[in-house]
């Protein structure tokens, strides 16, 4: 149903979507439901650099969700629900690697090769558990609240290594300068949310919904993380006067027992069921508000090594340098479902739902950037479409869910493939960082569910 079931009378799957849709039914009943594998093809275009061309393939299976509603026999009419779910799942890894001869002509050297590596890799996933209630204040109004235990956890490596080869006038004698970082961190994080929903029932055609999630209550958290930066021999490279700032320097730290905080938006979702004849059309739309550039990996406290090793004084070694830093713009999504009765036990479902990016585009300050988690952030489109048949008291469905993102003009990871000495950020032997990536997106699910009902 393209994900707008806030006003729906959706049973288990209110357990995501309005925790007052549960009282629909006074029926006890389990379900199961899973994308069981979901495909994904990549194409970026001049994403390390103008002219350069990256192609990557990722496929994964997909957490299932599984819940139980508990009618009440009571006077109070209340409904429990209880189920398991991913809320998010991503698992990205690619490698390139880029080499330029003669990259820099302005220094004369006859012969000279440059050399960009990047290595790039993400796994984070977001788990929830819900207890719900849910009530019937009377024929028109019902009302749900849940409480949510939500474990986020991220796996995450990046490095990035540029080199330039010259040799001297006899060509016997080569000196490498060299620009290297690396990222590595781990973290985890279990913490609790409130979701509090109502659905109004105008008539026998018409229901409103309107449901309202608290931002998140970290309770327990854990982070690791290592940091490197270091270059070499660039000093060689630059005039006598600019020499002395980009002496020779490692920067290196590993911490553990530190901080690990991701934090989630405080959100307001809306929908509107509209029965005309034998179909529904459903309609929601979902805000998630902005959050400010904050520390998912704190780097003050736990066990930390010596910061700096071998260095000279540099400006990557200010503040906290194993902070990771991330933040969130305000985003809004909506979706569209439809469904259909095509007989006594057969439905035919279909939907549209958008997937837009809440970190594209945050403003970050140049050392945050440093210490920022680069990610693969689009817009994307789903469609999804399947059916619904009854047998006896089992309900299965089976469908598919189809995902689509192009989008122009994004910023590029690296720039290996135009590098400079120095760019226009200060930082050697990469290009500037500019906005001429293009991104191509194509993803396909598979989707299957059971229910039984008691």
């Amino acid at each position: 149903m393209g994900g707008a079931l806030v006003a729906a009378e959706s049973n288990n799957a209110g357990l995501f979507y309005n925790p007052a849709s549960i009282s629909s039914s006074s029926l006890f009943s389990f379900s199961f439901n899973t994308s069981v594998y979901r495909m994904q093809f990549l194409n970026f275009k001049n994403a390390f650099g103008p002219d350069s061309q990256f192609k990557l393939s990722a496929s994964r299976f997909e957490s299932p969700f599984f819940s139980m509603m508990l009618p009440m026999d009571n006077k109070y009419n209340v409904k429990l629900g209880f189920g398991t779910f991913s809320r998010f799942n991503v698992d990205y890894n690619f490698f390139n690697r880029i080499v330029v001869e003669n990259p820099f002509p302005e220094l004369n050297h006859e012969l000279g090769v440059y050399e960009g590596n990047y290595s790039y890799s993400i796994k984070s996933s977001e788990q929830w558990i819900v207890f719900d209630a849910s009530k019937r204040i009377n024929d028109k109004f019902l009302i749900g609240a849940s409480v949510i235990v939500a474990i986020r956890s991220l796996t995450y490596i990046t490095k990035l290594d540029a080199s330039y080869i010259f040799y001297d006038e006899s060509g016997q004698d080569a000196t490498n300068a060299n620009f290297r970082t690396e990222n590595n961190a781990y973290m985890y994080d279990y913490k609790l949310l409130f979701k509090f929903g109502g659905i109004y029932k105008m008539d026998e055609l018409n229901r409103f919904g309107l449901t309202v999630t608290t931002t998140s209550l970290s309770v327990l958290n854990n982070g690791r993380n290592f940091r490197s930066i270091e270059q070499t021999n660039v000093d060689l490279l630059v005039d006598e006067e600019q020499a002395d700032d980009y002496r020779d320097f490692k920067v290196s730290n590993f911490g553990s027992g530190l901080k690990g905080r991701y934090k989630s938006p405080f959100s307001i979702s809306a929908g509107y069921d509209r029965h005309i004849n034998n179909d529904l059309l459903s309609f929601g739309i979902d805000f998630s508000s902005k959050i400010k550039p904050y520390n998912l990996i704190d780097g003050e406290g736990g066990d930390v090594s010596d910061e700096l090793i071998n260095t000279a004084d540099s400006s990557f070694a200010i503040g906290s340098f194993l902070d990771l830093t991330l933040g969130q713009r305000a985003v809004v999504n909506f979706s569209v479902g439809y469904k259909r009765e095509l007989s006594e036990k057969l439905l035919l479902m279909l939907g549209f739902r958008t997937n837009f990016s809440a970190t594209k585009n945050v403003d970050y300050t140049q050392i945050e950037e440093l210490k920022s988690i680069t990610d693969i952030v689009v817009n994307q489109y789903h469609f999804s479409g399947g059916i619904t048949f009854t047998f006896l008291k089992n309900r299965f469905i089976l469908g598919t869910d189809l995902g689509f993102s192009f989008e122009k003009n994004n910023d590029i990871f690296v720039n290996f493939s135009d590098p400079s000495i120095i760019n226009d950020d200060g930082i050697p032997l990469r290009g500037n960082i500019e906005p001429i990536m293009n991104q191509t997106i194509v993803s396909l699910g598979f989707v299957f569910g059971y229910s039984f009902v008691f």
